[in-house]
C-alpha cells in the first residue's frame, strides 16, 4: 500500500520509475500520493507492468502530467486487471489525468473517463468501492475502504490469464509456478469464475 506520499520536488509519489527499470507490481494500492508528475507513478524510459492494482485520489499540481501514472514517450506501461479512478490533474478526473502516456497497454481496466483506451475488456464505469475516501474525506488514509461492493462493474470482470505467477509462494504451498493466488487482503484471488479488477 503507497498512501499519501508527497515528492514536491520531482516525479513519481508513490513510485518512480526510470532508466529501462521494468518492475511488475501486483495486488497494489496507490492512494493519495502527491508529486509534480505522475501523482501515483512516474515512469521514465521504463515500462513496469502493473496486475490488480488500485490507484485512486492521487494527484499533481498546475499540470497535465498525469494524476495517477505519467509516462515519458519512450516508455510503455502494461496495465491488466487495474482500476484508475479519482485522479486529478489539470484537466480534472479524465483519462488523461488516470493514464498519461499513449504508448500505454490497457486490458481488462477500469478508467475514469474512459477513450482512447476503450476495447480490451476496458470500462469507464464507477467502480463503487466501500468507502474509498473514508469518514474524513480524505484519499490515502487509514479510513479508506477500496474494497469493491457487491454490484461493481469491476467485480469479476478482469482477465485470470493477465495473473502473473506466484513467485513469492503467498500462500506458502511451495508452487511458485501457479497463479497468484492471494489478493491484498491474503483472500482468495479468484473467488468466482473471474478474477476481480483491482487490488482486492
Amino acid at each position: 500500500i503507497f498512501c499519501a506520499n508527497r515528492c514536491t520536488w520531482s516525479w513519481g509519489g508513490g513510485l518512480c520509475n526510470v532508466d529501462g527499470s521494468n518492475p511488475e507490481v501486483v495486488n497494489c494500492v496507490f492512494a493519495g500520493n502527491t508529486a509534480n508528475s505522475g501523482g501515483a507513478i512516474d515512469n521514465a524510459t521504463s515500462s513496469p507492468t502493473f496486475t490488480n492494482c488500485t490507484f485512486y485520489g492521487n494527484r499533481i499540481g498546475d499540470l497535465n502530467r498525469g494524476g495517477g501514472v505519467w509516462s515519458s514517450s519512450d516508455s510503455s506501461p502494461v496495465f491488466n486487471n487495474c482500476i484508475l479512478w479519482a485522479n486529478v490533474d489539470r484537466t480534472g478526473a479524465t483519462e488523461s489525468a488516470q493514464i498519461y502516456g499513449s504508448a500505454s497497454i490497457v486490458s481488462h481496466t477500469c478508467i475514469q473517463g474512459l477513450s482512447a483506451f476503450a476495447g480490451s475488456g476496458n470500462t469507464g464505469a464507477e467502480p463503487q468501492f466501500a468507502d474509498a475516501d473514508g469518514l474524513d474525506g480524505q484519499p490515502g488514509t487509514e479510513d479508506d475502504n477500496l474494497h469493491l461492493l457487491p454490484g461493481s462493474p469491476c467485480v469479476d470482470s478482469g482477465d485470470n490469464a493477465a495473473i502473473p505467477p506466484d513467485l513469492a509462494d503467498l500462500d506458502g504451498d511451495g508452487d511458485t509456478s501457479e497463479l497468484t493466488p492471494l489478493d491484498l487482503d491474503m483472500g482468495v484471488r479468484i473467488s468466482g469464475g473471474s478474477v476481480n479488477m483491482g487490488a482486492y
